[in-house]
């Protein structure tokens, strides 16, 4: 969900098959909420991060890692300093 709305709002016009169902529009505008929601989300995404066995954190680093994306500059600067 994050990566698709990321790849079609920085995507040059005409490098994004129709298929995808979203205009740039639309994907800044999930962006923006789904920003909105980053805290919440990593505060689970940490926890079952830290409660799954080795060989399934791989899968949620990598959702991490997309929330952590399109996070603002704040919630970055509190999860390195917590």
């Amino acid at each position: 969900m994050v990566d698709a709305n990321l790849t079609v709002s920085t995507a040059i016009a005409g490098d994004i098959a129709p298929s995808e169902g979203l205009t740039q529009q639309e994907a800044q505008e999930n962006l923006e909420f789904l920003r909105t929601q980053t805290e919440s989300w990593l505060a689970v995404l940490f926890n079952v991060y830290g409660s799954v066995a080795r060989d399934f954190r791989g899968m949620i680093g990598e959702v991490i890692n997309s929330w952590v994306a399109i996070a603002g500059e704040q919630v970055q600067t509190s999860i390195i300093s917590n």
